[in-house]
């Protein structure tokens, strides 16, 4: 079978995405659908690379860290509007992020994967989601979190994240473990992150047609 379990359920993030986001006004909630689009896309060729093809696909991932980092980091950019020591770490961090890219790019090229940017990545997500976290309880305004878009949103990102530093961390391990434990390691982290963005998109929808 050519899709991945990891590639339906991205499939179904990208559907659900569709019919609740698709008329937001919310830029930053619309742009939930060309993100991914992008990632389906980004996936499904980077499959096609490894299984049909079978060459190597590391390139492919590395474009989409920056994409990834773009992305994700613009909408806690959004969502910390009133913390400027957030937006102002975020700052920081993606050119750090760039630094440490474009170091890994010159030293072993394109086509070997940057496993030192990729966690860094994890880590300043994980880093945002605290800061997230942090936001809310310092407010001073009542949220009901079952319903609040942007905390199911963190969530998703937080546990995705965290799950993917031990990962990085222990990148090389990995390899010495059977192939199939490790897919169910990622698969399951792509599953949780997917699970709560879902959610999150129902609950902005649902947020929409209360403010309407």
């Amino acid at each position: 079978m050519f899709l991945s379990a990891n590639n339906i359920v991205e499939l179904t993030g990208l559907i659900l995405a569709i019919v609740f986001l698709i008329n937001d006004k919310n830029k930053v909630w619309k742009a939930q659908i060309l993100f991914l689009i992008a990632v389906c896309i980004i996936e499904l060729t980077g499959r096609y690379y490894r299984m049909i093809i079978q060459q190597n696909n590391s390139w492919i991932y590395n474009l989409y860290l920056l994409l990834e980092t773009g992305f994700i980091s613009a909408v806690f950019y959004v969502f910390f509007e009133d913390y400027i020591k957030g937006r102002l770490y975020i700052i920081a961090a993606v050119l750090l992020f760039i630094t440490v890219y474009v170091s890994e790019v010159v030293s072993h090229g394109i086509t070997k994967f940057n496993v030192n940017s990729d966690t860094l990545l994890s880590v300043h997500f994980c880093i945002c989601s605290l800061l997230y976290y942090y936001q809310l309880l310092k407010s001073d305004g009542y949220e009901q979190l079952s319903k609040l878009p942007s905390f199911w949103w963190v969530n998703g990102v937080f546990f995705f994240y965290f799950g993917s530093v031990a990962c990085d961390l222990f990148f090389y391990q990995l390899f010495l473990i059977p192939n199939n434990l490790r897919s169910d390691i990622y698969a399951i982290l792509n599953l949780l992150l997917y699970s709560c963005w879902s959610y999150s998109f129902l609950c902005r929808y649902q947020q929409r047609k209360r403010l309407s």
